[in-house]
């Protein structure tokens, strides 16, 4: 279903955008409201314990390790995973195109 958002974006006021954008059909939010939800929750959970729970001793531990996994984070390229991820979307594109009946045949 596509929905048209001329009308709302074409008037002048500052705050329509805004208002727009938290529109919730056929919005941005409603995509990916779940794994905000879940990546915020996460990320204040960490920040709580690290702040309140460690000692000074285990923020310096919890420090290397965050350090040691982001040195080896380098050891994928990101070319790599691209590559991939081009090759599936590039492969399913043309098995669809394929798919397409045609007059002419």
């Amino acid at each position: 279903m596509t929905l048209n958002y001329n009308r709302a974006a074409s008037t002048t006021k500052p705050w329509r955008f805004l208002k727009l954008l938290f529109t919730w059909k056929a919005s941005i939010w409603k995509a990916v409201y779940l794994e905000l939800l879940c990546f915020l929750l996460i990320y204040g959970t960490l920040s709580a314990i690290y702040r309140t729970a460690l000692t000074s001793s285990q923020q310096r531990i919890f420090g290397k390790t965050v350090r040691f996994f982001d040195k080896h984070l380098e050891l994928i390229p990101l070319e790599l995973v691209l590559g991939f991820f081009y090759t599936i979307v590039y492969k399913r594109w043309t098995k669809q195109y394929d798919n397409i009946g045609f007059i002419d045949k």
